[in-house]
């Protein structure tokens, strides 16, 4: 069935910090909390469970990732995420959103109004946060799924419009992207992102 990882961001990690992880299980989800153990700083915390199966409505455009780019990609991963021992659900969801960041984020900025400047660059007046990244997936179909498999069936992602809520300041972005596997609508990841418009008074 159809599991679900959900994660908010509390406060960045500063570099090289020491880092504990608390668990405990509550009504059937496993809840996590990632803390500093001499401060007991929460950076982040969530909760892993089962959940409705999960399908959105079809979107206008389809990027499809290239077999090179799955391969090397996947690889790189498999390396930085200690090989096997990294379930494939989470090195999909590590390469679909990093496809998504170096390759469509100008794309995205322009349809929620960050417009570019003169200089072909975007200005430094908004602060886009990532605050919260849930991922569900079809356990069923990744216990299956393997490197040759997702390499020879193909991948694809499609980013819906994102639905914004402004306040203030800042303004909130719910963002779901919709991936298959040849296919198979098999994952679904919802990124909650917080744009603070700097020097913009509440």
């Amino acid at each position: 069935g159809w599991l679900r990882f959900k994660t908010l961001f509390c406060k960045p990690i500063p570099q090289d910090s020491p880092m504990i992880v608390e668990t405990l299980g509550r009504n059937g989800k496993l809840c996590f909390s990632v803390k500093d153990p001499i401060t007991q700083t929460e950076y982040f915390k969530g909760h892993f469970g089962k959940c409705f199966n999960q399908y959105l409505p079809v979107g206008d455009k389809s990027v499809f990732l290239t077999n090179e780019k799955i391969s090397d990609d996947l690889f790189r991963r498999s390396e930085l995420f200690h090989g096997s021992d990294t379930p494939i659900w989470v090195q999909l969801d590590n390469l679909v959103f990093s496809d998504f960041l170096s390759s469509n984020m100008q794309e995205f900025k322009n349809s929620i109004g960050l417009k570019p400047s003169v200089v072909n660059r975007y200005d430094t007046a908004e602060l886009i946060i990532h605050l919260s990244h849930t991922v569900y997936f079809d356990s069923t179909f990744f216990d299956s799924l393997n490197h040759s498999v997702l390499k020879n069936s193909g991948c694809s992602y499609v980013v819906l419009e994102p639905r914004l809520l402004k306040r203030g300041n800042q303004t909130i972005c719910s963002l779901n992207f919709k991936i298959k596997v040849g296919s198979t609508e098999c994952m679904v990841v919802q990124i909650k992102l917080v744009i603070k418009h700097l020097g913009v008074k509440e």
